[in-house]
């Protein structure tokens, strides 16, 4: 079952993500490669122990080193490891649905829907965002190794659970809250005798990963976060993150769509995501209300815990990143989704069925249209990263043809470079990882376009020409597409 899974997911997944295969480095991919590109291994147990660049992410940390060693800055090599570990994350997925919902159906749905899910193209074409593979990655198979030995006492799959358990933990911090499934699978779904009288050694392999988990947290909570000052714990600001995140993460909203500053997107091009908001609308609200008609008798108990599972996976998973947007982010709690969304409609048709044909095949048009809608967004959102890819590269080949001509040590001032495209970082935190990472003996320093915001177009010339003077810099104009010496 998990082979026929994964031979599903990576025909998806190639089809999807191949194109984009050449794709090159952008933003905080540059940071990610300064930071691991000299590997030894006499310091990775160090990686464990403390914060690097203001996170803990040593796993992930670890992974950029040993592709690093080996692809250097060929792109395809990263793209290929991204699209495989994405393969693995899918077919888990499709297997963790199989076992605890006992339904082949509902297995193959959730491969196909999470294989094509609308916000999943960062992780994948993004190597700074590729820690969401790996945390994804061991977090299921933490949970469905349990499930394992939950059915067969085997204490492999105990021990796979616990290695599991840490290593997601160590791939990013946003996975703090999903070692708990294992008690939300006990609860719903393990009866251990049938006296319902305490059982010690029923609790005992919960409770050695809840210590494992417990201890972990004790060594990395006073650790702290990056991310602590940049939060804002306010309830409007908790109301819209959840909005953007059921936006993206339920309706198929393209990212670019969702944000209070794309107002002007919406007005200049609404076809896409209105389109695709009342199909979404559409598909969910006739499956549920199917789905809910049917939930005396027509859906099975294993059916309805099942969905339960899959609303406290969503929760926990959105509990460390709520007070953060990003279309990252969304992807563990795009499991429990995912799940919820394949029950959901694998009992609606199952409801259908024994309505009439029409409704049958009505509730099978609105699932095949959801899949659509979301293949379309994840096509449309890998576009604006090869876009952006597109662009990190031509800069940077413009820029290695204009300081062949410099003198060692010239200052150089870029300006106007896109901070992202489409909300696809593009050359945020480029500058100066990529300086030391390209081995160029210069001083580059930026001035993006959101640094203009609020500027027109005389003080945001004074602006640059005051940083001209005080550093005695060569300037270069970021316009269309092209680096224009002095933006002459």
């Amino acid at each position: 079952m998990c082979f026929g899974y994964f031979g599903l997911a990576l025909i998806l997944a190639l089809v999807i993500f191949l194109p984009w295969r050449n794709n090159y480095f952008c933003s905080d991919d540059w940071p990610a490669f300064l930071r691991n590109m000299h590997l030894s291994w006499q310091e990775i147990p160090g990686w464990f122990t403390g914060l690097r660049s203001g996170s803990y992410r040593p796993l992930h940390d670890v992974f950029v080193a040993l592709c690093w060693s080996r692809f250097g800055l060929n792109p395809l090599g990263y793209r290929l490891v991204s699209i495989i570990l994405y393969v693995l994350v899918s077919a888990n997925v499709g297997m963790l649905a199989y076992l605890i919902t006992g339904d082949k159906r509902v297995g193959t749905l959730s491969t196909v829907l999470f294989s094509v899910f609308a916000p999943h193209a960062e992780p994948v074409l993004w190597l700074a965002a590729t820690n969401e593979l790996l945390a994804g990655l061991f977090a299921l198979i933490c949970i469905t190794s349990f499930v394992i030995f939950r059915r067969t006492g085997h204490i492999v799959w105990l021990v796979a659970a616990g290695l599991g358990c840490l290593l997601e933990l160590t791939s990013k911090e946003t996975t703090l809250l999903l070692p708990l499934m294992i008690f939300v699978y006990d609860v719903l779904f393990f009866e251990p005798t049938r006296d319902k009288r305490p059982n010690w050694r029923f609790v005992l392999p919960s409770l050695s990963i809840f210590l494992l988990w417990l201890v972990f947290l004790i060594f990395r909570i006073p650790l702290g976060s990056a991310y602590t000052s940049a939060v804002q714990f306010t309830i409007p600001r908790l109301a819209m993150n959840f909005a953007y995140y059921m936006l993206i993460g339920v309706f198929a909203i393209p990212n670019d769509y969702a944000f209070l500053a794309s107002l002007r997107l919406w007005q200049t091009l609404p076809a896409l995501p209105v389109v695709i908001l009342i199909s979404s609308t559409v598909t969910i609200t006739v499956t549920s209300w199917l789905w809910f008609r049917g939930r005396s008798g027509l859906i099975s108990e294993q059916c309805k815990k099942s969905l339960l599972f899959s609303l406290v996976w969503t929760i926990l998973a959105l509990g460390p990143v709520i007070f953060i947007v990003s279309e990252r982010s969304v992807f563990l709690s795009s499991v429990g989704s995912v799940l919820m969304l394949s029950i959901l409609f694998v009992g609606a048709w199952d409801v259908a069925k024994r309505r009439s044909k029409r409704m049958e095949q009505t509730v099978a048009i609105v699932i095949v249209l959801y899949i659509a809608l979301n293949v379309c967004v994840l096509g449309y959102r890998s576009a604006w990263f090869g876009q952006s890819a597109k662009t990190s590269k031509a800069v940077l080949m413009q820029l290695d043809d204009q300081i062949q001509r410099l003198p060692t040590g010239t200052a150089i001032l870029l300006v106007n470079l896109p901070d992202h495209l489409g909300y696809t970082f593009t050359f945020r935190n480029t500058f100066p990882s990529a300086t030391r990472v390209l081995e160029y003996d210069l001083d580059i320093k930026t001035v993006l376009d959101t640094d203009f915001i609020g500027l027109s177009p005389r003080q945001q010339e004074n602006y640059v020409n005051q940083l001209k003077r005080a550093s005695n810099a060569v300037v270069f104009w970021y316009r269309d597409g092209r680096l224009v010496p002095g933006g002459n």
